[in-house]
């Protein structure tokens, strides 16, 4: 069975956290939480990917590629 490469899963998953930033955005824009919230929330978009290039990072190990 082929699974799919960690750089897809990535991408995909950082176009995720582009959507809801904006929908977040969108939504609160105008109020007094909106740059509290986009600030936490991008914060949590680049954990994520930190976190998922260091997985990326290990599969290539575990893979040779």
């Amino acid at each position: 069975m082929r699974t799919c490469r960690p750089g897809i899963i990535i991408i995909a998953i950082a176009v995720v956290w582009a959507a809801t930033i904006l929908a977040v955005s969108l939504t609160l824009g105008g109020t007094p939480y909106a740059a509290k919230v986009l600030s936490l929330m991008g914060g949590g978009a680049a954990a994520t990917i930190v976190l998922l290039g260091g997985l990326n990072r290990q599969w290539r190990k575990d893979n040779q590629v």
